[in-house]
């Protein structure tokens, strides 16, 4: 006997196999405490708040002591200088001490999305040669600003322009990793070539004042982490 399946059977056959192989591919970074369940239960609800391509699931640290969160992320994107990615926090229901969530939250399961729809983060591609760097930039930082600095830094081209210490001393100009480089901010009230560098995270963090000058890159300032 011939059986003849409907074209929107099919469509629907064709569309859980693609998710199922797309699934298939994402990264866990999560503790045994997530699920089979839990990591169907993730994607379904990223999928729900509009994720089409999740790529990485980590669990991420807790903002405070008993709420347990996992980030789920897509693959970055390049158009041109442009990198963008999006993802979507999300919250163990079962957790304590977690921020307030409204009524309007996805659910899937045992997992509430922190926000309605993926958050973007987008940053802009630095290269020279086979090296990149994917940096964010303020609104207000010209790329070919934050081109030039990046570069300086990493050929070791900055001009020392750091303040002289009592009785004539000067402050040892640091080493600075381009590929630590995390952000490029717009100083405010400065001149329109000044700028806030930030390197590193955490107690490895670092601030840096940096100018573009008739050409060159001049650094007037340095942070550590306890004075940034």
């Amino acid at each position: 006997m011939r059986i003849q399946v409907r074209p929107a059977l099919l469509l629907s056959i064709s569309l859980c196999a693609a998710l199922a192989a797309q699934d298939a591919s994402i990264e866990w970074h999560v503790g045994s405490d997530v699920t089979p369940n839990d990591r169907k239960a993730i994607i379904e609800l990223a999928h729900k708040a509009g994720m089409d391509r999740p790529r990485t699931v980590a669990t991420v640290a807790a903002p405070t002591p008993g709420c347990r969160t996992v980030s789920v992320s897509s693959d970055i994107t390049v158009d041109g200088n442009r990198v963008r990615r999006s993802g979507l926090d999300l919250i163990r229901a079962d957790s304590k001490n977690c921020w307030p969530q409204s009524n309007s939250a996805q659910r899937v399961g045992r997992w509430i999305a922190n926000t309605e729809r993926p958050w973007i983060d987008e940053r802009w591609r630095i290269r020279d040669g086979d090296w990149h760097l994917d940096v964010t930039l303020d609104d207000d930082v010209p790329f070919r600003d934050a081109e030039r600095i990046v570069l300086a830094i990493r050929h070791k081209e900055v001009t020392d322009r750091l303040p002289e210490h009592g009785q004539g001393t000067r402050a040892t100009l640091p080493e600075i990793d381009a590929d630590s480089i995390t952000s490029i901010q717009k100083r405010s009230g400065r001149g329109r070539s000044e700028y806030w560098l930030a390197a590193g995270a955490g107690v490895r963090a670092e601030r840096f004042s940096i100018a573009i000058v008739d050409g060159r890159v001049e650094l007037y300032e340095h942070r550590v982490a306890g004075e940034i």
